[in-house]
């Protein structure tokens, strides 16, 4: 019961923080074109403090899962953690990249960002959709959503860059 409680939280936040990245990504899409006053840094780090709390529960779900002896995951439960956990991995190193600016090549390294948002994200909805008891005929119209979203925001952003 606990684990499931954990599931569901997990799931909220994650959507929550995917919902906000988004967003952000978004707005930061926006400002190669218009001028965008930008005074949210507070929830910005009030978001980044929260994939922390992210982590911790996927550490703690993860575990639950990979100890379960009255039900053990499958070889395609353990690949699709493995790859969550690759992409999330990914996102982090490339959100740590973002946040100290440690690269010259701006537009590129955001535009991988996106990228790594919208495949995590897409690699997550299996687990959000199935911890929200959302119908399993949602996930494909979610992924497609995530996908045209990510191309239209770096869309935005060349068109920023190059017009």
């Amino acid at each position: 019961k606990t684990v499931g409680r954990i599931r569901r939280f997990n799931a909220i936040l994650a959507v929550a923080l995917m919902l906000f990245f988004f967003a952000h990504a978004t707005m930061g899409s926006l400002t190669q074109i218009i001028p965008i006053q930008n005074d949210v840094e507070w929830l910005i780090w009030t978001f980044a403090a929260l994939i922390l709390v992210h982590v911790i529960t996927c550490v703690a779900t993860s575990f639950f899962m990979l100890t379960n002896t009255k039900n053990p995951p499958s070889k395609g439960k353990k690949q699709h953690l493995v790859l969550k956990w690759a992409t999330g991995v990914l996102l982090l190193l490339f959100v740590f990249l973002h946040v100290t600016g440690a690269f010259n090549l701006y537009i590129p390294i955001m535009i991988m960002l996106l990228g790594i948002l919208a495949w995590h994200s897409y690699v997550g909805v299996k687990s959000f959709t199935r911890d929200l008891n959302m119908p399993g005929s949602l996930r494909m119209p979610i992924r497609i959503a995530l996908i045209v979203l990510a191309v239209i925001i770096a869309g935005i952003a060349l068109y920023g860059v190059f017009f």
